[in-house]
C-alpha cells in the first residue's frame, strides 16, 4: 500500500508546525493592541508569538520554513566540517567491523 498524497501533506504540515514551534521564540510579531506613539509618528510594538498559529497569521517570513529541507544556510567551513567528520565516523566505524571479524576467525 503506497503513501498517498493526503499522506504526505498531513507530514508536510506536521514538520511546518514542528519548525514554527522550534522556531517560535526567536522570532517577533507586531503587537496591535496599541500602537507606541514617538512625537507624530505611531511606532510598531514588537513582542514574542504566543503560539504557532501567531507566528503563522502574523510572522511575516515564517512562510520560509514550510517548503524547505533546512532553513539555517551553512557556511563552507561549516559544511567542510560535516563532510571531514562524517568521514572520521565512517572510518572509525569501518576500523570497529574489521577489528570484530578479526577477532572471531
Amino acid at each position: 500500500m503506497s503513501k498517498g498524497r493526503a499522506y504526505r501533506r498531513w507530514r508536510s504540515l506536521l514538520k511546518y508546525i514542528s519548525r514554527l514551534k522550534k522556531n517560535m521564540y526567536y522570532w517577533k510579531v507586531t503587537d496591535d493592541s496599541e500602537p507606541a506613539k514617538k512625537g507624530y509618528f505611531y511606532m510598531k510594538k514588537w513582542r514574542s508569538p504566543q503560539s504557532w498559529k501567531e507566528l503563522d497569521e502574523k510572522g511575516g517570513h515564517a512562510k520560509l520554513l514550510k517548503d524547505t529541507a533546512s532553513f539555517v544556510k551553512k557556511t563552507k567551513w561549516e559544511k567542510i566540517d560535516d563532510r571531514n567528520r562524517i568521514k572520521d565516523l565512517r572510518e572509525e566505524s569501518k576500523r570497529i567491523i574489521d577489528n570484530e571479524l578479526n577477532n572471531n576467525e
